[in-house]
């Protein structure tokens, strides 16, 4: 919901501003939880192929088991990237949705690594903002097809 369907599209609509930042419920997270776990399903070619099913049932469960009554986008998504980054296939994974970094980085947060991106001409851009403040380092790669 907040999360997922946000993250799992590169063409997608801007996120509303009355949900950067929100607090989530604990349903709201679960919610995020099956979107994830379906969508996933539905896009990876062999997704259990490194990872057996029951295991990530274990692991959701777990998941689960350990959220709070409520919790940010920001404090979901770290409990989210290292169970998406176990299904072990080394492209598999889950970024911080982009609205939440970029609130991060305006209350002072530094990021490390570097964000890259595909840009609406289709060429690969990394930028790495160091010190909030200074400019970012950029550079296009070139078509990325």
């Amino acid at each position: 919901m907040y999360i997922a369907q946000t993250e799992l599209s590169s063409k997608r609509a801007p996120l509303a501003p009355a949900v950067i930042g929100r607090t989530l419920t604990h349903d709201d997270a679960l919610a995020d939880i099956e979107v994830l776990i379906h969508t996933l399903e539905d896009v990876h070619p062999n997704l259990y192929a490194n990872r057996p099913r029951d295991s990530v049932s274990v692991g959701r469960a777990r998941l689960v088991a350990g959220l709070p009554p409520s919790l940010s986008r920001s404090e979901l998504w770290i409990r989210l990237a290292p169970f998406v980054a176990a299904f072990g296939d080394g492209h598999t994974n889950l970024a911080l949705p982009r609205e939440e970094a970029r609130r991060l980085q305006d209350g002072g947060a530094l990021v490390f690594p570097p964000s890259v991106v595909v840009n609406d001409a289709e060429n690969l851009v990394v930028s790495l903002p160091i010190v909030r403040g200074q400019p970012r380092i950029a550079e296009r790669a070139g078509p990325c097809r």
